[in-house]
């Protein structure tokens, strides 16, 4: 009986061995992953820190930032089940945001945005532009909110950007809402939008810190990757930051719709080339997510693939010298 008990450890312990290894949550003894790699060849830290959390909130998106000057941003915030952990972040940072991007109506990305409004103090809210917010009771009622305490409320589009000394983000998609054949003015044309129709308006965000780049999805498809990919081939983005946007050799993917078929195509990943991918998905997704067709393509091109549903919440740890990645297991 000993043996037999024994031999079922042995055969747990190497299928956590291979869970780790397979999805990049392989960690040392003090549960960081150091990726070795150096900027400023090799200069003195300036003491500087650029933290990026992505929050372990199931088949949702959440992603907090702080940024070297100690201005934090939050995009999406999850579902309303899974708020303790986001509640603590904010805590810690005084309740303070400076950059709050709702990306669209669903509940499983904006669930806690009627107390992340309420109980914090919100500088600069980004929101899709929707003429009629009644149609989504739920978002309806965040906006408003925003509107009674929010100093600056933008829409997120294309070029919309914030350029700092040490890090710039600038919104690749939607397209401009003054736009007549975008997709706001086709969407705000609708009586009964879809969910395909409202997972049409999700952001695409470009982020780069001391060199280290993301790039940022939410609900996205594959049309809208196919949209920034030709934008950046034929040089669009050229020469509107301070810093020159690069999609190639992307540090960091948020991968589009939680890892789902409709998004990740072969064609993104051929110009992005990310080293990591980052899947926001929940243990016993309700729709298979990610799918295994994604993964494969994924491993393609990337060092590591990290998983929520798997790793827990990921977070990305910087300075101008070197970054780290941690995860809870």
């Amino acid at each position: 009986m000993y043996r037999h008990k024994r031999r079922k450890i042995c055969l747990l312990l190497l299928t956590l061995l291979f869970l780790c290894t397979t999805f990049g949550c392989g960690v040392t003894d003090n549960n960081e992953l150091k990726f070795n790699t150096t900027y400023n060849n090799g200069a003195e830290t300036t003491g500087k820190k650029f933290v990026v959390h992505f929050l372990s909130v199931g088949d949702g998106n959440c992603t907090f930032i702080k940024f070297p000057d100690c201005k934090t941003m939050l995009i999406d915030c999850g579902n309303t089940d899974k708020k303790d952990e986001l509640n603590g972040l904010l805590k810690n940072y005084s309740n303070k945001i400076d950059y709050l991007v709702l990306s669209h109506p669903d509940i499983d990305h904006i669930g806690n945005g009627k107390s992340v409004v309420s109980e914090n103090e919100i500088k600069t809210c980004f929101v899709p532009y929707i003429i009629n917010p009644s149609l989504f009771p739920f978002y309806s009622e965040i906006y408003n909110t925003l509107t009674d305490k929010c100093e600056d409320i933008r829409v997120s589009s294309e070029f919309k950007r914030i350029d700092e000394s040490d890090y710039s983000f600038m919104f690749l998609y939607p397209e401009n809402e003054k736009d007549p054949f975008g997709k706001y003015a086709e969407f705000n044309r609708l009586s009964e939008p879809t969910e395909s129709d409202v997972d049409a308006l999700c952001p695409i965000i470009y982020l780069e810190c001391f060199g280290i780049s993301f790039l940022l999805f939410s609900d996205d498809t594959s049309d809208m990757e196919k949209k920034i990919v030709e934008n950046y081939k034929v040089g669009f983005y050229e020469g509107l930051l301070d810093r020159e946007i690069n999609l190639n050799n992307i540090d960091f993917l948020l991968v589009p719709n939680h890892g789902g078929n409709r998004g990740t195509t072969q064609e993104l990943l051929e110009v992005i080339k990310p080293k990591n991918a980052i899947i926001s998905v929940g243990l016993d997704s309700l729709k298979n997510n990610p799918s295994s067709h994604v993964i494969e393509r994924l491993n393609t091109y990337c060092e590591k693939i990290y998983r929520t549903d798997i790793c827990g919440t990921i977070t990305v740890s910087a300075d101008d010298i070197n970054y780290s990645v941690h995860t809870l297991v």
